[in-house]
């Protein structure tokens, strides 16, 4: 089975941080995050960018709006594992960045794990 992991930080913590320590930060992400994929339990590993879009149906038509996020946390990431439990799931998921780097409470990192009922992937020529 796969599951969904969804990593969080705190853009306000950001904010409070000098780039330098961001950069620390990032830094040992990327090592831990090395951990992680050395499984062979990880699907697909992606970074989010701040940018953001609603698209939905208001009124009978079809909207796109620019979303100017404010929330105390946002997506940075998302994480395809794959695992037989949940259990197994959770073990994998603590190898991530957002659970093993200090740095991370202070940045306001945090990891949701999920199971996911369908998946597919397609790769795209370009």
């Amino acid at each position: 089975m796969k599951y969904l992991c969804i990593s969080y930080f705190s853009p306000g913590l950001y904010a409070s941080h000098s780039d330098a320590e961001i950069e620390e930060a990032i830094s040992k992400s990327k090592a831990q995050q090395k951990k992680l994929h050395e499984t062979g339990k990880m699907v697909l590993d992606v970074g989010v960018e701040r940018d953001s879009y609603k698209i939905g149906r208001e009124a009978g038509e079809l909207q796109t709006r620019e979303i100017f996020i404010t929330a105390d946390k946002m997506i940075g990431g998302v994480t395809i594992i794959e695992a037989e439990t949940i259990e197994e799931a959770i073990e994998l998921a603590r190898l991530h960045p957002a659970a093993q780097v200090d740095e991370g409470e202070y940045l306001g990192w945090e990891l949701e794990v999920r199971p996911i009922n369908y998946f597919e992937m397609k790769l795209l020529d370009h």
